[in-house]
């Protein structure tokens, strides 16, 4: 009767604290790795009995915070790379607007601009400057245009120039 008694405690503890993180918890991606170590403490707790019986080992003596732990690694580990996936994109499209509008100020020169994004914003723009020399006016537009539509700051954006301009 006692093991009754711990069977039916530990299954509606189990499912009071599942419901509690699944109320706390964002919608997205972290709600699948809990709902996952809920799933396999219900399916142990419900299987416990049963393997007590035919056999000598108890399944509440499994450690479910070591897999709760692994599979939360496995999830940061994703959300990682998704990131950096998308602030990689981000930068190729900043990096082609900006060059784009720079060639419609600028037709007798080419531009290659490469941007850096972070979750903080833009950490640099580089921008590569073909053509005659003379170049003053043009970095002075390249920094205004970079300060206007975009915000980025003049620390943050280095302007070379190829084939004799200044630097």
């Amino acid at each position: 009767m006692d093991s009754l008694m711990s069977f039916g405690r530990d299954m509606i503890f189990v499912a009071v604290a599942a419901s509690c993180c699944e109320i706390l918890l964002p919608e997205g991606e972290s709600k699948r790795p809990v709902r996952f170590v809920f799933g396999l403490w219900f399916m142990a707790l419900m299987l416990n009995p049963l393997v007590t019986l035919f056999t000598a080992t108890d399944l509440s003596a499994i450690d479910i915070a070591s897999l709760a732990d692994e599979e939360l690694a496995a999830v940061g580990e994703e959300e990682t790379d998704e990131e950096a996936e998308i602030y990689g994109e981000a930068a190729r499209r900043l990096s082609e607007e900006f060059r784009q509008k720079l060639g419609a100020l600028y037709e007798d020169r080419t531009f290659r601009v490469t941007a850096r994004l972070e979750e903080k914003g833009v950490t640099s723009l580089s921008v590569a400057v073909g053509g005659e020399s003379g170049g003053e006016s043009i970095r002075e537009d390249i920094l205004a245009l970079a300060a206007r539509d975009y915000g980025i700051p003049a620390s943050a954006v280095e302007i070379t120039f190829e084939g004799g301009g200044a630097r």
